[in-house]
């Protein structure tokens, strides 16, 4: 399986003394600098939840700003310093992860994202929760393969899982979550099945497919999941494709 080598290169990026990025008109670093949520003013929640189905869509109750963490990350600048500077002295393993990014955002593209190529670094801090694994537009990937949910992680990558659950949660988290649609891809191109012009999803919405993708097999299309596990093999992680923003964990 293509989870073996997982568990030691998962948030261990290779760094040298030497090796540090080049400039790049396409990429951005932002600094990590939480601040509390504008919208819902530190609680990561808005409004209440009566039981309407239409008022989840509304974001009556979950706070998408901050991706109800109750803070936010703030402020871009044109190259890191310090700390954060020893972060980008993996020249190769950053520009390749950036590669996997923008690969991972062109096969979103079919599926209706609508993605900027420009990659933004978060040098260390707190990775941030978020909802959906590419962004609310593009949820029907995640209900699609959470739907034919095959199996569960190995045993090798999830004892990796265990071991840093408490300091990397969110990450392993959204691991599980997922290497697990990779594993349903890969079923769902097994067993031949192609795609319904719709889906009924968890709260009876109608969750609607590309035209252009109607009708067509799994083994027609890209998978998405799969550049963001090269990333992973990278020691990086992951914050959002659409924007793509990536995470570099601090220097141990």
């Amino acid at each position: 399986m293509f989870w073996a080598d997982l568990p030691e290169k998962v948030l261990r990026p290779s760094r040298s003394r030497i090796e540090q990025l080049p400039r790049d008109s396409r990429r951005r670093f932002r600094k990590v600098e939480l601040r509390t949520c504008p919208r819902c003013k530190g609680k990561g929640l808005v409004g209440g939840y009566s039981g309407d189905p239409d008022e989840w869509e509304d974001d009556a109750w979950t706070c998408h700003e901050c991706a109800c963490q109750g803070q936010v990350v703030v402020s871009f600048h044109d190259w890191p310093d310090g700390e954060a500077a020893r972060m980008t002295r993996d020249r190769a393993g950053m520009l390749a992860a950036e590669s996997h990014a923008r690969e991972c955002a062109a096969r979103l593209c079919p599926w209706g994202a609508d993605v900027d190529d420009t990659v933004a670094w978060r040098m260390g801090g707190p990775l941030t929760q978020r909802r959906w694994t590419f962004g609310e537009p593009l949820r029907i990937l995640d209900f699609i393969c959470s739907r034919y949910r095959v199996s569960p992680m190995t045993m090798a990558f999830g004892k990796a899982r265990d071991a840093a659950l408490l300091t990397h949660r969110v990450f392993y988290e959204r691991a599980d979550e997922i290497a697990t649609q990779e594993d349903s891809w890969c079923a769902l191109i097994a067993s031949g099945t192609q795609l319904e012009a719709s889906y009924s999803g968890v709260l009876d919405e109608i969750l609607q497919v590309p035209p252009a993708l109607v009708g067509k097999r799994f083994d027609e299309l890209q998978s998405p999941f799969a550049p963001v596990i090269e990333i992973w093999r990278l020691g990086y992680a992951v914050e959002s494709i659409v924007p793509i923003v990536l995470w570099a964990p601090a220097v141990r």
